[in-house]
């Protein structure tokens, strides 16, 4: 069924265009009357008119086991990828999802992201959680049994996100991999706290180096060269709000079961403030978190979750990282995989 506004335009490509003129503005969907898919379907479109690869676009993925009917799964999962990624790096944690969980996938692509680094600049962080909250639109019809899965700065935005009521009450859990709540960046070669480096803004420094280390680009994306350094400083920005929130001492996230999967050695985010942090913002909630030890060798460092689409990367603990989130999600048990190249360790905090 087609809807008609102005001049017989269908309503779908009206939206999209509206979501270019407006930067998905809340007055584009102000007055529409779309449901959370049909929504959701408009910000896709609105990629598409900007250029975005249909491989990193947002996507709906149904269940394997849906056939050639299109219908919605009892369960439900929106996945938000990481800085300078798209959906298509989340590949096969979405085909996880749905080949063998049986979830129906909502995978979102930020704003910014798909095309080349300049087309972040100017974008903020209600940007970004607009388009998520798009997706969140879309789960919330999509499944009665609902997950939301962070990797990164999507793990930044989220929790930022479910300390909204209207947004954590739409989720049972939450798995959050590697959440840039406080991130470090490279500066000639240095790994600083990125709140630090955001006094080089308005400098000479405009873009830093997305690449933080030789040694992973055999396992980090490449999309981009470089990465706006106010992009960065947005999500400073963000992780100085949320240490404030935690430190106050008088909000808490809302009742969810949370998985946080983290690396001790990992270069771009502060895994021990990370876990500081969520232990102190979840007492009304469960919080469990695994960390991941590579006993031989650090290859995958922040990128433990990703495995592309595209070919480029191919992890080696990353079955390791599902077999954590397939745990959590039937058992919420604690477990120890055992020895090996990257050894998983549960430990309830609470």
């Amino acid at each position: 069924m087609r809807y008609y506004l102005l001049c017989s335009v269908p309503m779908k490509k009206f939206i999209a265009l509206a979501g270019i003129l407006f930067s998905f503005s809340d007055l584009t969907y102000a007055t529409t009357g779309l449901s959370g898919v049909e929504r959701f379907n408009a910000l896709i479109e609105s990629e598409a008119a900007r250029g975005v690869p249909e491989v990193d676009r947002s996507r709906i993925v149904y269940p394997a086991n849906s056939g050639s009917e299109i219908t919605a799964s009892d369960s439900a999962v929106l996945i938000v990828h990481g800085l300078d990624q798209t959906p298509s790096d989340m590949f096969e944690l979405q085909s996880f999802f749905s080949e063998q969980l049986g979830y129906t996938v909502v995978s979102v692509l930020m704003p910014g992201f798909g095309t080349q680094p300049s087309d972040l600049l100017g974008l903020r962080k209600s940007d970004w959680e607009r388009a998520i909250r798009l997706g969140v639109g879309a789960v919330k019809e999509l499944g009665t049994h609902r997950v939301a899965v962070g990797f990164s700065m999507g793990g930044l935005y989220l929790s930022d996100l479910l300390r909204d009521q209207s947004v954590s009450a739409v989720f049972e859990k939450a798995i959050l991999f590697a959440p840039a709540v406080y991130q470090r960046v490279n500066i000639a070669g240095l790994l600083i706290p990125s709140n630090i480096a955001c006094k080089f803004k308005g400098g000479s420094v405009k873009y830093l180096p997305s690449i933080p280390d030789e040694r992973l680009k055999s396992s980090t994306l490449d999309h981009y060269s470089a990465t706006p350094l106010e992009t960065l400083c947005e999500l400073s920005r963000t992780s100085e709000e949320l240490d404030q929130w935690a430190k106050e001492g008088n909000s808490y996230l809302p009742s969810l079961r949370f998985l946080l999967v983290t690396n001790e050695i990992d270069q771009l985010v502060d895994t021990k403030k990370v876990e500081k942090y969520f232990t102190l913002t979840t007492r009304n909630s469960t919080l469990l978190t695994q960390e991941i030890e590579y006993t031989r060798h650090a290859r995958t460092l922040h990128s433990l979750l990703i495995h592309s689409q595209k070919g480029s990367i191919r992890n080696p603990h990353y079955f390791r990282v599902l077999q954590t989130v397939d745990g959590y999600l039937e058992n919420e048990q604690s477990a120890d995989t055992g020895p090996g190249d990257g050894m998983l360790r549960y430990q309830w905090l609470r």
